[in-house]
């Protein structure tokens, strides 16, 4: 996924102690899921592909039916709030 991948404007935000490290935040986090996973008895699947890009647009062809299935709340209750 690209939850960690630091862009330039994030990369500028580090450097300028704004914001943290995000390979700081990744481990982790890693840990931490490792952890949880590891108590609930099971196991992570390794190596697995992750389509990245979504950050700028690039995305599968699963991405319209999901957006069209949460939009169809918000058309359903126009004006509602969460």
């Amino acid at each position: 996924g690209e939850l960690f991948l630091a862009d330039e404007v994030e990369t500028a935000m580090q450097a300028a102690g704004i914001a943290p490290d995000l390979a700081v935040l990744e481990s982790a986090w890693q840990a931490r899921v490792e952890e949880v996973v590891s108590h609930a008895t099971l196991q992570l699947p390794s190596g697995g592909y992750m389509q990245r890009g979504g950050r700028t647009g690039v995305h599968t062809e699963h991405m319209g039916t999901m957006l069209a299935e949460m939009q169809s709340v918000a058309r359903a209750f126009p004006g509602a709030t969460w």
